[in-house]
């Protein structure tokens, strides 16, 4: 059982596909926590820079990400959840990811960022993460590969009998609070078999 956090509406528009044929798009992010977890301190907060995305009708992509104080057990983390845009080469860089990484920056707490970061390992902006402290838990778990696939399904209605992933773009990142350090990591990929879908 879950309970609901906060909501962020971010994209809404209208594209037209066609001669007097439109469709809406609407995109918000979501977090939940488990019934017995507490959050507080919740801030929902869209990025300062949007992408043009080059579809008619949607003027940019809107992005952001939502942040709380989780306590389970006792233990209170910063959680947050996001999905930003990927790399932008035309800027040299991914502004969203700088903006997030200072959003926490101050946090003496231990830090927790999830989510579809739109991003590769080597990439610039995943060691921007690492240089502010974030541990990738997959390698924390797993050891140096950089396997641990999560994206794409070549058949958009997951029909696929085995997952053909070809990138990984999905983490769980975490950072300890001061004088902390990570302990065991347990992870398991979800998605990856067909019951799961």
């Amino acid at each position: 059982r879950y309970d609901l956090v906060q909501t962020l509406p971010l994209t809404d528009a209208v594209i037209p596909l066609a001669e007097g044929i439109f469709v809406q798009y609407i995109d918000r992010d979501v977090m939940f926590v488990r019934h017995q977890a507490k959050a507080a301190n919740v801030v929902a907060q869209v990025y300062a820079v949007g992408l043009d995305i080059g579809v008619t009708g949607v003027p940019e992509q809107i992005r952001g990400f939502i942040a709380a104080d989780v306590t389970v057990r006792g233990k209170t983390w910063r959680v947050v959840g996001t999905h930003p845009e990927p790399s932008w080469p035309a800027l040299g860089e991914t502004p969203q990811i700088t903006e997030l990484v200072n959003a926490v920056a101050n946090e003496t707490r231990p830090v927790i960022i999830a989510g579809d970061l739109n991003l590769e390992p080597g990439s610039p902006e995943y060691a921007q993460l690492a240089a502010a402290g974030f541990a990738d838990l997959y390698l924390e778990r797993q050891g140096r590969s950089l396997d641990g696939l999560t994206c794409c399904h070549s058949d958009p209605g997951l029909r696929n009998p085995e997952p053909d992933f070809t990138k990984r773009i999905d983490y769980v990142l975490a950072r300890p609070g001061q004088g902390m350090r990570l302990g065991p990591v347990l992870l398991e990929l979800f998605g990856d078999d067909q019951r799961e879908r």
